[in-house]
């Protein structure tokens, strides 16, 4: 545990850093975009394939794959994944400019864990102007703790200071169905083949 603990902080750090060449002008000239998120993504995208120790997953999204009698939607929609240390991080984007759910992100966060992802990161990234930062730090932290979801952590960010409210403790377990479980193995081996 306490090597798993080292990582997640490490994988915490490579995060951290890219989100610390966010400045003003950038979030202005994301937040003029129809989905600023994309454009978050990409410049966090960019900063993370400049680094050798992180391989950034590539995402294709809409696939779909008939398993037995299963449906299964073959890529999630994911903001931004990356291996770190044989780890998979699975990574939402919220860029909050109005009142929207406090909660926003988790759902998607969670959902990563049908797709072999080790572990997820919802960064809720704050406009200076965005008055309830705090109390969308302090509501999102109660929702991930009291979902019981240790697989889950917590970034909030403004511009160029980005800090970790929750820490993942523990991977996303793989499931007790079997053959939902190897559907997940198969589509894991995928995603980092696909990089």
């Amino acid at each position: 545990m306490l090597k798993l603990s080292k990582d997640i902080k490490s994988a915490s750090n490579v995060l951290l850093k890219a989100l610390k060449t966010i400045n003003e002008a950038h979030l202005a000239n994301f937040s003029r975009k129809t989905v600023p998120e994309i454009e978050l993504v990409k410049h966090v995208r960019r900063k993370l394939l400049g680094r050798t120790d992180v391989k950034v997953l590539h995402t294709t999204k809409g696939l779909h794959e008939v398993y037995g009698e299963r449906v299964f939607l073959r890529q999630p929609d994911v903001d931004l994944s990356f291996q770190y240390r044989n780890l998979l991080h699975g990574v939402e984007f919220k860029l909050l400019r109005k009142r929207v759910s406090f909660y926003s992100g988790l759902e998607e966060a969670i959902a990563y864990s049908t797709y072999g992802m080790d572990f997820s990161w919802i960064v809720h990234f704050f406009r200076r102007s965005f008055e309830d930062a705090k109390n969308y730090e302090r509501w999102m932290k109660f929702a991930i703790e009291r979902s019981k979801c240790l697989s889950v952590g917590y970034v909030t960010s403004t511009a160029q200071h980005p800090e970790v409210v929750v820490y993942p403790k523990e991977p996303f377990r793989r499931g007790n169905e079997k053959d939902l479980e190897e559907v997940v193995s198969s589509i894991r081996r995928e995603l980092v083949a696909r990089s």
